[in-house]
């Protein structure tokens, strides 16, 4: 039968549309725009001219998909736009729709003044549409049999809906009869079945689901004819369409009878039962006797050829069934009703619906920016009503998923594996590259730890000569050469390789500890593979093999099960909600009261709930379940902890240190050993990479000193040089200060044996002899206590001080004088910088054999005396130096000492209680000051100067002039030869301007010292040639 020719279907025609819109329609559309929702009309232009464009367009209506989808975008746009402008009957915005009837045999036009007729002729429209494409498919193949089905499908579903929702039998069309509409809904939906039989016979299906497919049809048929010959459909449908409309339904009906029982006779002959085979095609016979009678008028080509194609099936099976059951089988042929009794339709059609507000059917909304407060309010109830019953359901679900896990978590699953997979365990790929590369090196972590040690000696040694550097230069401490800029690029490149050592060995520290914290690892990853493997792998436990084990092992595969399908549906919930909105649907009603649209509309996220709450119903037994395969798995559970435990226990690669193999097989899971076999061997290679970088470090670093080190013994040299000018210094004027005790001891003698009788003058700081002899302990007594209670009266003899001096000016190198000194005028008093405060001198010493031994100059180096701690570079100010002559002191002070004659007319008497002496005459003249040279103060001693401020002297008058003694050589820079013609020009004119022995001034042993440590930075210099 698959190869009958196709039989002609009926469709219904489209309307056709009489008018369009004008610009009048535009103008009361912005007009409402403006007034109702106060919006720029202007924004909406586009939009309504794709409206108008689009009703220009359905007026002229092919047989297309285009066309289908053009009017149903039509129509959705109609739909949204009914709520928002009145444009009802008897609404503000009055636009009149005009369109044909096609049923008539003379169009008959109908209009109104109702969105609602325009919207119901659109709707009619895409069901006419859809019936005419399936109606001009071929239905020669299978994929023309399916679109044909689809359409007359989707061709039912608009006039349906017309009929039943639409009410649209209240406009005075003819194509909206009811009657007319229930007419072509059974037709449609019949010829969509005839579309399955066709498919059906191609596909060679079971002749009984082919007979109950055809039954179906005949019935269809049958109920579509006597529907329009009880209804008055012939009253205003042309009579050549209601003639061909009943004749096609009444030869369908005995056609598809025919087939029926055609495909029961051959099911009968498969069940080898000849009697009811040829009774069925007797029946067959029936139907084809009045199909061609009923075929008497039929004028179409493809009905006759069907009907010719089947009258030849017919006879064919009828005589062959005949004669074998007349001649061989002899079989008993049932009657019509024995045979029909049972046979029952099979219905695999219905009605396919379209959704106008969705975006993919009707597009964007145009007016979506205007939507009413009705509507807005109604969405924001709908959206609580939505929220209230999802968090209903979480909640429901938040309690089971508490419950789930707590009783998972008591039944310590993790720690057993029950996978039954025997298959031996492999070692990942890039485990195994890690394995081959130390096993093929032995030795590679001795080495690595040998790299590590050298790498510390090196840098301990760096650091040794670092420091011993650093003190040498420190110990240098001239002011000359600390200024030079040799010297301050030095000491920075000094610092800066410091900072790079410090950096170095806290790398040094962090690589010890990274492949500390690793070796454990590394000692496992040297293994073979086969001892690798076990040691990953662990004991041979299967649990999952034995009964107890796969019964647990299947209730908990359900127990994830139910997880999963839970969170599924709680997403499927989540989506389902998020994508329902309602306000186009809501736009659509004019309702007030949107109260039965939320049920309506929730109710399409009841499946979705009925399965979350099935699927919380089975946990109650999936638990109870669990509860009882764990119990029976108990005790196989202590076998396993107890087999792991031992196998920890023995474990003789690493002994008991750590209990490494306890936290790998009961602390990790598998992938993480493995990850952390990897990550050792990765910490190993940079650990590798790093050492060689760090010898390659300090190598460079070594070199570096060694160039530092010469350059260091350069300026170690010069100031060597310096330092033996000093000592010369210090040596002639200890022998100048040697002489001078002599004399004065030689004087204290004479003294001792000079003539009773001869009166001596007595000199300040001693005790007048009661009896014209020397000063007993009595009188040394009573001076003390006079000196101590601080107001004794002076003693006769009293030399009183000079009421003016001038100060001593410490010059620099290059004869001009200090710069924290600046000087009013030649003889004026200095004025000392803010850096530098004034500095009070204490009184002299009694004589010039007071001098300290401990003024000689200590010379070493921190690297002599390593517990020595580093000096700190300090800059030593001068201090203010009486403008009188040591020795004119030592008279003053000392009635040992006889003064010069050149002094006797400058000696003034102390002050008495008594009214002051007059001021002797004035016969000293003093000398011409030397001229400035650049001269430098530095001390002799670093070790015992006072920091603190001393007393100050008591000036002499007279002594203005009195030139100071050079105590110490200038050094321009660290050049020997040019300080060694500098030295013997002071030389030259020290022999010219020295003074007697009388007049050498006393040079304070202890000057003060202002302690500034000066910060020099460096950069990297060359080493001295």
């Amino acid at each position: 039968m698959e190869g009958m020719p196709r039989v002609p279907m009926l469709q219904p025609e489209p309307k056709i549309p009489a008018n369009q819109y004008d610009e009048e329609f535009r103008l009361k559309i912005k007009e409402y725009i403006l007034l109702h929702f106060q919006d720029d009309p202007s924004k909406y232009d586009n939009a309504i001219s794709e409206i108008m464009t689009m009703k220009q367009n359905v007026s002229n209506s092919y047989a297309d998909v285009e066309t289908a989808c053009l009017l149903k975008r039509y129509y959705a746009q109609l739909l949204m736009m009914k709520n928002r402008f009145p444009m009802e009957e008897g609404d503000p915005i009055k636009v009149l729709f005009c369109w044909y009837d096609r049923a008539m045999e003379i169009a008959h036009s109908a209009t109104y003044d109702d969105v609602g007729f325009e919207l119901a002729c659109v709707m009619y429209n895409i069901g006419a549409v859809h019936a005419c494409i399936a109606a001009n498919e071929s239905r020669e193949n299978e994929d023309s049999i399916k679109n044909a089905f689809m359409h007359y499908q989707y061709a039912a579903w608009p006039l349906q809906h017309l009929r039943d929702k639409l009410n649209a039998s209240k406009y005075a069309s003819v194509d909206f009869d009811k009657e007319l509409l229930t007419f072509f809904v059974n037709v449609l939906l019949a010829q969509a079945q005839e579309c399955l039989l066709e498919k059906s016979l191609i596909d060679h299906r079971s002749n009984l689901v082919v007979a109950k497919l055809a039954i179906h049809l005949r019935d269809r048929y049958q109920e579509c004819l006597r529907h329009i010959e009880n209804s008055n459909l012939g009253d205003y449908v042309s009579s050549h369409k209601y003639k061909q409309w009943s004749r096609t339904c009444a030869i369908k009906s005995e056609m598809y009878g025919a087939i029926a029982m055609i495909h029961m006779g051959c099911q009968a002959d498969d069940e080898k039962k000849m009697g009811a085979r040829y009774g069925y095609y007797k029946i067959a016979n029936e139907h084809l006797m009045a199909i061609l009678k009923l075929a008497e008028k039929e004028d179409r080509d493809t009905m006759k050829a069907s009907i010719s194609f089947l009258a030849d099936v017919v006879g064919n099976k009828l005589n062959n069934a005949k004669k074998e059951n007349e001649f061989i089988y002899h079989d008993r042929v049932p009657g019509n009703e024995e045979l029909c009794k049972d046979l029952e339709g099979l219905c695999k059609v219905r009605p396919l619906s379209f959704d106008p507000l969705d975006p993919s059917v009707g597009g964007e909304d145009l007016f979506s920016g205007l939507l009413p407060s009705g509507v807005v309010k109604a969405v924001s109830e709908y959206e609580e009503e939505k929220t209230r019953l999802k968090r209903e359901v979480l909640q429901r679900i938040n309690v089971k998923d508490d419950e789930l896990d707590t009783f998972l978590v008591s039944l310590r699953i993790d720690e057993i594996d029950l996978n039954a997979d025997s298959t031996p365990f492999v070692l990942p790929d890039m485990l195994l590259e890690r394995n081959a590369a130390l096993t093929t090196q032995p030795d590679a972590i001795p080495k690595l730890l040998d790299s590590l040690q050298k790498v510390s000696d090196l840098a301990r040694e760096a650091g040794a000569k670092l420091s011993g550097l650093t003190g040498r230069l420190v110990d240098v401490d001239l002011p000359e050469i600390t200024s030079d800029e040799g010297y301050k690029a030095i000491k920075k490149e000094l610092e800066r390789l410091t900072e790079h050592h410090q950096k170095a060995r806290s790398n040094n520290v962090e690589l010890h500890k990274a492949i500390a914290a690793h070796t454990t690892n590394l000692h496992l990853l040297s293994l073979s593979i086969d001892e690798l493997t076990s040691k990953l792998a662990g004991p041979a436990i299967n649990a999952g093999a034995t009964p107890e084990g796969a019964a647990l092992r299947r209730v908990l595969d359900k127990t994830r099960e139910m997880q999963t399908q839970r969170a599924q549906l709680v997403q499927r919930l989540t989506d389902e909600m998020n994508n329902d909105n309602i306000a186009k649907k809501l736009l659509s009603e004019r309702d007030s009261d949107h109260r039965e649209t939320y049920i309506a509309e929730l109710k399409k996220h009841e499946e979705t709930i009925k399965y979350i709450d099935a699927n919380l119903s089975a946990q109650e037994k999936i638990l109870s379940a669990l509860t009882d395969a764990n119990a029976d798995f108990s005790e196989f559970r202590k076998k396993i902890k107890a087999s792991l435990n031992a196998s920890v226990a023995n474990e003789s690669f690493f002994g008991h240190k750590h209990f490494f193999y306890h936290t790998l097989f009961l602390g990790f899971r598998r992938s993480e050993q493995i990850m952390a076999l990897v990550t050792s061997y990765d910490v190993y290679s940079d650990v590798c990479s790093k050492v060689e970088d760090g010898r390659n470090f300090y190598m460079k670093l070594l070199d570096r000193l060694h160039k530092l080190t010469l350059a260091v013994e350069g300026i170690e040299a010069a100031f060597g040089a310096e330092r033996e000018k000093r000592e010369a210094e210090k040596r002639s004027l200890e022998e100048k200060m040697a002489a001078l005790k002599r004399a004065t001891e030689t004087r204290d003698a004479l003294a001792d044996f000079s003539i009773g009788g001869v009166a001596q003058t007595s000199l300040p700081g001693v005790p007048t002899p009661v009896r014209g002899g020397r000063p007993r302990l009595g009188d040394y007594k009573e001076f003390y206590r006079n000196k101590m209670s601080g107001g004794a009266a002076p003693s006769a003899g009293y030399i009183p001080p000079p009421t003016s001096s001038i100060p001593y000016q410490p010059l620099v190198p290059g004869g001009v004088p200090r710069p924290d000194v600046q000087y009013a005028s030649q003889l004026g008093q200095p004025q000392f910088h803010a850096s530098h405060p004034p500095v009070v001198m204490g009184p002299p010493s009694p004589a010039p054999s007071s001098i300290s031994e401990l003024t000689g100059y200590q010379y070493h180096h921190a690297h002599e005396d390593p517990g020595r701690q580093a000096a700190a570079v300090q800059q030593i100010p001068y201090s203010a130096v009486p403008a009188m002559s040591h020795a004119a002191h030592a008279v003053a002070h000392n009635p040992a000492l006889g003064l010069p004659a050149h002094l006797q007319g400058t000696v003034a008497p102390r002050p008495q209680s008594g009214p002051p002496p007059a001021a002797l005459p004035q016969h000293y003249v003093p000398q011409q000051p030397l001229p400035q040279t650049n001269h430098t103060h530095i001390p002799l001693s670093t070790h015992h100067l006072r920091t603190g401020p001393a007393l100050q002297y008591q000036q002499y008058a007279g002594a203005e002039n009195v030139p100071t003694p050079t105590v110490a050589t200038p050094i321009a820079s660290v050049d020997t030869n040019l300080a060694g013609v500098q030295w013997n020009n002071m030389q030259q004119q020290i022999r010219a301007q020295t003074l007697p022995v009388s007049q050498v001034q006393h040079v304070p042993a202890h000057y003060p010292i202002s302690n500034h440590p000066q910060g020099l930075v460096y950069t990297p210099v060359c080493p001295p040639c």
